[in-house]
């Protein structure tokens, strides 16, 4: 038995080739180039989400005071805003803060 493994050992030493050190190297700079890459795309796309919604809020605050039509909206989303204010508040945090603890503590070393 020992001897059909060493056999088998031996073959597999003589099929398998190394790459030299310089593909190596030259593959591991590839693939942290793509790491950073995808690492400082992280909080472009989080700041592009954010503006996106922010102008898409300054356009509903501007259209809301022209449009006739999204006059009761408005009145509507005020009186919650008014009534509920603190529960809007709490749950805007959490949706903004966990995902934001979440990612610094779960982060790469």
């Amino acid at each position: 038995m020992a001897d059909t493994f060493a056999a088998a050992r031996q073959e597999t030493h003589s099929i398998a080739t190394v790459p030299d050190a310089s593909r190596v190297w030259w593959i591991a700079q590839i693939r942290a180039r793509r790491e950073a890459a995808a690492d400082a795309a992280r909080p472009i796309l989080a700041t592009q989400i954010a503006a996106f919604a922010w102008a898409l809020g300054i356009l509903v605050v501007c259209l809301g005071g022209v449009l006739a039509w999204f006059q009761p909206a408005r009145v509507w989303i005020s009186s919650m805003v008014v009534a509920h204010g603190f529960v809007i508040a709490m749950a805007a945090a959490i949706v903004l803060l966990l995902p934001t603890a979440a990612y610094f503590a779960m982060g790469k070393d």
